[in-house]
């Protein structure tokens, strides 16, 4: 029995006949690279935290165990050579040494033994720095104790916790977790050297006072009246 095609049945296969090669063309010249995303907002060209890095592996199609590669970080050569597949064991898969951090950066790799070049640009970002400003009041005569006010927090991912660092290096939030407050007075502070440390969602820290302490200065000392006859005497 001879089956015939509709005229759209044989506008389909028509179509697939065109499509298949030009898939196969494309399958068989391309390069894939994947970024390891620990350190990444999900989804982003974004750094969790100012200063991280990525790092990322090359696939090609076809597959080949011998390239070079020049990898250009906002218009300097970080690398440049000739560079194997890892191990000799996996044709095709490639990795570098360089890691990446915020910066524009262009890929080129060609594949010797199949005289391919494959090209890619990539980029990514550090987030908006977390910050705080501060002031302070002293002690007086009258007052023994100081304040430490923290204004302006922002940056980073909130919420915020605001604290300090231990001994260990740990962040502790000390004075307040997981807010949305931009502001925050820490109070009845003897005289003395302190720092301030603000921890965003990602864990992210930024301290002021670990390089140039925050200074509690000390109030000036009682002022003692004596009477002229030392009968009696008191204190300001």
């Amino acid at each position: 029995m001879i089956k015939i095609l509709s005229l759209s049945n044989m506008k389909k296969l028509v179509l697939l006949i065109v499509l298949l090669p030009l898939g196969l063309l494309y399958a068989q010249n391309s390069m894939v690279l994947t970024f390891n995303q620990d350190n990444l907002v999900p989804s982003t060209n974004t750094f969790k935290c100012e200063g991280s890095f990525t790092y990322f592996t090359i696939n090609t199609n076809p597959l080949d165990t011998f390239y070079y590669v020049t990898l250009i970080k906002d218009g300097i050569i970080l690398e440049q050579g000739n560079y194997s597949s890892i191990n000799n064991q996996s044709p095709g898969f490639l990795a570098l040494d360089s890691l990446i951090y915020s910066g524009f950066y262009e890929l080129t790799v060609v594949s010797l033994s199949n005289n391919i070049t494959f090209s890619d640009t990539f980029s990514f970002q550090d987030p908006t720095p977390l910050y705080f400003d501060y002031t302070t009041d002293n002690p007086q005569s009258c007052v023994p104790f100081g304040n430490i006010y923290i204004n302006n927090i922002s940056g980073g991912a909130s919420p915020y916790s605001l604290g300090k660092i231990n001994a260990l290096g740990e962040f502790e939030p000390t004075y307040f977790q997981n807010s949305n407050d931009t502001s925050y007075t820490i109070q009845d502070l003897n005289a003395g050297y302190y720092s301030v440390s603000l921890q965003d969602s990602y864990g992210c820290v930024f301290t002021a006072g670990s390089d140039n302490p925050i200074e509690i200065v000390q109030g000036p000392d009682p002022l003692n009246i004596i009477s002229s006859s030392q009968e009696d005497s008191f204190r300001v």
